[in-house]
């Protein structure tokens, strides 16, 4: 080219820049491209690694609460009413003492009948303490109690407004199905609770629980939060709009001396009270008796407070 009044050197320069220009702006969109591709490729990875923490928590919760359920189940069997024998009537106004059985009636174990202030509930404790004991005559009139080796299926004896109980057997058939022994007959309407059917019964009533499944969600979002700093970032405007109230009455609570905080546990104490003796009346005395009778929802409410 003629460089006219510009030296060679000027001329050269210029047409170098021109020429850089056009590979300069394709550079400049690939670097662009890549960074583009790069966050993409971070973004993803951070939302794998959140799903997999939320995941996490979510089935480590949920283990945990199959755990808890099993084993205050298996606490209940063994230390609790569930571990007692489970008694059926016999008949409610006759007893064995006579009886149609054909091969005659059970004969009373030896030194064992006793008159139980107590009523029924007394006598039935009684033969449970009794080695060999399997079913009872209750007179309710004279309150006098029969303790047997086993059961009789036709009672005849009416006097003293008579009644009489056993311990369930549970039988099962060829077939695998199970039940009861009631009157010498196997009833598979009954059965005798066990850890298993416990479980089979309040595991899905656990599962469609809307309260447990809010819990179990709760926590493994409060959990993927505190974990991974994307989703701090990313939920950090809805967790300031939530945690504004709370941040703020905290700061009233501690910033209005000792007498204010006295008087707000003073209002929540009242109020757990005035809760517990509405749901579940007078707080139970501290006795293994009245641990064992003691729904399960009232013994966890009290452990938990």
């Amino acid at each position: 080219p003629s460089p006219g009044k510009m030296g060679w050197a000027e001329a050269i320069d210029d047409d170098a820049k021109a020429f850089h220009a056009p590979c300069a702006k394709i550079a400049f969109m690939l670097d662009a491209g890549c960074l583009r591709r790069t966050c993409r490729c971070k973004m993803g990875k951070d939302v794998t690694t959140c799903a997999g923490l939320f995941c996490a928590r979510l089935s480590c919760s949920w283990c945990l609460k199959l755990s808890i359920l099993l084993g205050c189940v298996q606490l209940m069997f063994v230390y609790g009413s569930l571990g007692r024998p489970v008694w059926i009537p016999i008949s409610s106004s006759r007893a064995c003492e006579t009886c149609s059985d054909p091969t005659g009636c059970p004969k009373r174990i030896p030194e064992s009948s006793h008159v139980m202030n107590g009523g029924l509930k007394e006598c039935l404790k009684f033969c449970e303490s009794w080695s060999g004991c399997e079913a009872v005559d209750f007179y309710r009139q004279t309150s006098w109690c029969n303790l047997y080796s086993d059961s009789c299926e036709q009672p005849t004896a009416s006097w003293d407004n008579a009644s009489s109980w056993q311990i369930a057997v549970a039988c099962s058939f060829h077939n695998g199905s199970s039940g009861i022994l009631v009157a010498g007959k196997c009833h598979t309407g009954i059965e005798l609770p066990t850890v298993w059917s416990i479980s089979r019964e309040e595991v899905p009533v656990l599962l469609h629980s809307p309260r447990s499944w809010a819990v179990s969600l709760g926590v493994a979002v409060l959990y993927t939060y505190f974990m991974s700093a994307w989703a701090r970032s990313w939920m950090k405007p809805a967790a300031s709009a939530t945690l504004a109230p709370v941040s703020c009455c905290w700061r009233w609570v501690w910033s209005g001396g000792l007498w204010r905080r006295v008087v707000l546990l003073t209002a929540g104490c009242a109020s757990w009270y005035a809760f517990t003796l509405h749901r579940w009346g007078a707080l139970p005395a501290l006795t293994v008796h009245s641990l064992m009778v003691t729904p399960l929802s009232e013994q966890i409410w009290l452990g938990v407070s």
